[in-house]
């Protein structure tokens, strides 16, 4: 994965908090050229009603990949991708230039991206 420690990975840890919509909903900007990012976890927040969430990749080609599919969210429950986090294990590695996407089934949701970068 990378040659870094896991103090040097903790120092450079960020997240993205976004509500997700019915419809494609960016959980951060575009990982930028000459870059790696390591997604950690992703936090989702239940709100009003049970439903479920769909987490896409947006490829280089501009095709989406389903990664985590019909993740069910009960109304004021919280569910973490995976449920137990290791900064050193990511959960998905994405290349310059891809995303990933929130789809919400009904109402909106909340959900924080956990990451780091690094140099290509």
């Amino acid at each position: 994965m990378s040659t870094l420690t896991r103090e040097q990975i903790l120092e450079r840890l960020q997240t993205e908090a976004v509500e997700i919509h019915t419809n494609r909903t960016p959980l951060f900007e575009a990982v930028p050229e000459g870059k790696m990012r390591y997604i950690v976890s992703i936090l989702i927040n239940g709100n009003a009603t049970s439903q479920t969430v769909d987490i896409e990749k947006l490829e280089e080609d501009g095709t989406f990949t389903v990664k985590f599919q019909g993740v069910p969210i009960a109304s004021a429950d919280s569910v973490r991708i995976p449920e137990n986090v290791d900064v050193e294990s990511a959960i998905l590695t994405l290349k310059g230039g891809t995303r990933l996407y929130g789809i919400s089934s009904g109402h909106t949701l909340f959900a924080t991206t956990i990451f780091w970068d690094n140099d290509i």
